[in-house]
């Protein structure tokens, strides 16, 4: 029983941001003490978010080269070595609401800094193919109450989004009776859910949508050329296109992190030749975190999605040169300031830029998969953790179909939100400037 003391209430239409479906159903059982307030329970159906909303908030101090101090001291060590630095890379954003990464675009102008976030590996193969040959797109509101026929490219919502499935392909008016076509791996658990399944391994994508959009637009192909590139007969590939030709509104499903930016690019123009026949759109399914966000943000204040360089005292944007994998390969970064992220989105750099002098800013350790985050070496680091990104902070995150939703702190944290330490510094900047 809660003591008199204490205060019970109910949260409802809570956002989970713990993956890019961002589930907003969740009913939150939070109790106020003299402590502050603390989760009871959560009512969810998505087991991740349950899980990962239910941790508690781990204290962990701020840190210069591994040794506890203050936040005060770290905030003005860190100041220092901004200050100090003369080509910053500020790279991240993953695990952070639109309004801190306002603050973060904000920090890296005044600082000539260039500015990448994990967006680029992640959903970099959706922004080229919009830059390209634009997009045909909805929401999954709509996925869910209007379409008739789903095509799932090299992606398995049921294993990578646990209740995308659930909401949006099995919760709408429509969905009984859609047809469900797949192309991928026959391992997925999509391809016994299909209606049609077409295996295909993904080093054949190019040549299979391809194959696909010369046949919509009237082309005879040679069958065993067909064959040859996509080791599947012309036969399976005209069936899978008279299926999309027949549907009142289809949408091509897609995992953006297992598409090239070239498959990406010729999945999106045969969805938009689709919409010449019947009524097409694309969606794409990004991993965990903000990264639509931190594109929507970047775009918005910069005109460009990633990989920005401020250098010259205005945006500039080429991520063959600027994105932060191949800025640290180069080695022309001098410092890495690494917000709301940890180290393991720049892949194979990942150890060099470890090596980097660099400050962590809301680093996920404490509340997203603590026992799966790497150790790197702790000499040249400043540490300054924040209020967790999931269950600590108020403010704005995005859909993986771009709807923005409202993220609210349901917890009490030990520490500020990502947002004012961001804002912290970006003032220290600027009374430094004018001293």
């Amino acid at each position: 029983m809660i003591p008199l003391t204490d205060r019970a209430e109910t949260l409802p239409d809570i956002v989970a941001a713990s993956c890019s479906a961002a589930c907003d159903d969740l009913q939150v059982q939070r109790i106020t003490t003299s402590a502050g307030v603390q989760i009871d329970s959560i009512d969810t159906s998505c087991t991740a978010a349950g899980e990962l909303l239910g941790l508690p908030p781990r204290a962990i101090p701020c840190r210069i080269d591994g040794k506890e101090v203050s936040q005060t001291d770290a905030i003005a060590a860190a100041l220092k070595l901004l200050k100090s630095s003369q080509a910053p890379l500020i790279y991240g954003l993953r695990y952070s609401t639109a309004e801190a990464q306002g603050v973060a675009v904000s920090l890296g102008e005044r600082l000539g800094a260039t500015i990448d976030t994990a967006a680029s590996n992640h959903i970099g193969a959706r922004g080229t193919a919009i830059q390209t040959v634009g997009t045909s797109g909805c929401t999954y509101g709509e996925l869910r109450d209007r379409a008739d026929c789903i095509l799932f490219w090299q992606a398995d919502p049921a294993a990578t989004h646990d209740c995308f499935w659930r909401r949006f392909v099995e919760g709408g008016a429509n969905q009984s009776s859609a047809v469900r076509l797949a192309v991928g791996s026959g391992e997925s658990s999509i391809a016994e859910a299909a209606d049609l399944f077409v295996p295909l391994a993904s080093e054949n994508s190019y040549a299979a949508l391809s194959v696909l959009r010369a046949l919509l637009n009237g082309a005879t192909l040679d069958p065993q050329s067909v064959f040859k590139s996509t080791n599947m007969p012309l036969s399976s590939w005209q069936k899978l296109l008279a299926r999309l030709k027949e549907s009142q509104y289809g949408v091509v499903l897609y995992d953006p992190s297992a598409l090239s930016p070239h498959v990406a690019t010729v999945l999106h123009a045969l969805t938009i030749d689709l919409c010449a026949h019947t009524r097409f759109s694309s969606l794409s399914l990004p991993k965990a975190g903000n990264l639509a966000g931190a594109s929507a943000v970047l775009t918005w204040r910069t005109g460009f999605p990633g990989a920005v360089n401020f250098a010259t005292g205005y945006p500039r944007y080429s991520p063959c040169e600027w994105s932060a994998q191949q800025l640290i390969a180069r080695g022309e970064a001098d410092l890495l300031v690494l917000i709301g992220d940890d180290l393991s989105g720049l892949g194979p750099v990942a150890e060099q830029a470890s090596r980097l002098p660099r400050i962590e800013i809301g680093v996920p350790t404490s509340s997203i998969n603590p026992e799966n985050t790497p150790a790197y070496s702790t000499a040249n680091l400043i540490q300054i953790p924040t209020a967790s990104y999931l269950t600590g902070t108020d403010g704005t995150v995005f859909r993986g179909d771009g709807v923005p939703l409202p993220l609210r702190a349901i917890q009490s944290s030990p520490f500020p939100d990502l947002q004012s330490i961001l804002q912290e510094l970006l003032d220290g900047l600027a009374e430094k400037e004018q001293r």
